[in-house]
């Protein structure tokens, strides 16, 4: 209420009030100190009184920028950007407009929308999918333009799904398998100045020659430039893995590519113990049996700053499958627990 609308007897009582107060504080002394005193008393009660009135309104609060958002159904958060699936989950909040994005590469997408609604994650998610084979990433992702367009393309959609002022504040990737091919030309470009997280899940692959067998060292740079940032914890880098070794493509293992990233890095493997169980979800029916529980077995572990490699036991595709399976305990927690820490959420900045 402005000043000039408040109610007559509040301006008067406050007015009498703090006149009554003044003349008891200002009462004749003899001393000095008392005099000091009577001033200090004086101060204190004008103040006092001067809090009690009325604060002034402010005005009706902004409306908040996803008041008007489409929250329903999970098939009513699907719509096509750039050929992929934007994903909003039923709990996404960006209440200034601004929002983290996941994009994950060579999911599958039923698993990946559940695990993201189980986690909890607040975050757009973008699913990428372009068939079996990490060529077809590779391809598409070693032209800087189709990242930039990727994430150009969300803005639109998120206002038409009615998000008010949308902007992309952190970026965060995820891959299994093939979609290395994505992740290794996305952090090889200018776009990786962007990006907060990325999670590899079983497929930091590189290429080998194929009349000696030697790995292209010169693709382990786009990882090992990451996994710096991350060690100098401006950044969070996940690797895991199992033993597998590729039959018939020109791709060396998992693990030989993680062991050159870490003897570049000057990083050493530690043993280490312990099982990571998937979560049941609706979407695992058919994709596991429920005769068998899958589980990964721990055996290496690495942890520099922001930068972990986990190492498990397997050489079987249902292992290599297990780390589809578990990416709510292996990167979206992770993910989730990083991007919802208070001093990330005030230092984060939009790209």
């Amino acid at each position: 209420m402005p000043i000039a609308q408040r109610p007559r007897w509040t301006s008067a009582l406050a007015t009498a009030l703090i006149g009554v107060l003044c003349g008891l504080a200002s009462v004749s002394c003899d001393s000095a100190e008392a005099k000091e005193l009577s001033g200090g008393i004086t101060g204190r009660l004008v103040h006092q009184a001067q809090d009690a009135l009325p604060a002034e309104p402010q005005g009706p609060p902004a409306p908040l920028a996803d008041a008007r958002i489409n929250r329903g159904a999970k098939s009513r958060f699907r719509s096509t950007v750039s050929g992929h699936i934007l994903y909003v989950p039923e709990r996404f909040s960006a209440p200034d407009g601004a929002f983290d994005l996941l994009v994950a590469f060579h999911t599958h997408r039923p698993i990946l929308f559940e695990s993201v609604e189980k986690s909890g994650l607040n975050a757009v998610v973008a699913n990428v999918n372009l068939g079996a084979g990490a060529g077809n990433y590779e391809k598409v992702f070693s032209d800087p333009l189709a990242f930039e367009k990727l994430l150009q393309n969300v803005i639109p959609e998120l206002e038409e799904r009615g998000l008010e002022r949308p902007r992309i504040r952190r970026i965060g990737l995820l891959s299994w398998s093939a979609g290395f091919g994505a992740v290794r030309g996305v952090l090889g470009q200018k776009h990786m100045k962007n990006v907060d997280f990325a999670a590899v899940l079983d497929g930091l692959h590189v290429h080998v020659f194929p009349d000696s067998d030697e790995i292209v060292e010169a693709e382990v740079d786009a990882y090992e430039g990451f996994a710096r940032k991350a060690m100098a914890e401006e950044a969070a880098f996940i690797v895991t893995h199992n033993h597998i070794v590729p039959d018939g493509m020109p791709i060396a293992s998992v693990t030989r590519t993680t062991n050159l990233l870490l003897e570049r890095l000057g990083l050493e493997r530690r043993p280490t113990s312990g099982e990571i169980v998937p979560p049941h979800l609706t979407a695992n029916d058919g994709v596991y049996s429920r005769k068998r529980t899958f589980a990964l077995t721990a055996e290496t572990l690495v942890e520099s700053g922001g930068f972990v490699v986990r190492g498990y036991a397997g050489r079987e595709k249902e292992d290599h499958v297990c780390h589809l399976m578990g990416m709510i305990p292996l990167a979206l927690e992770p993910l989730k627990q990083r991007w919802e820490a208070p001093e990330a959420i005030a230092g984060a900045a939009a790209p």
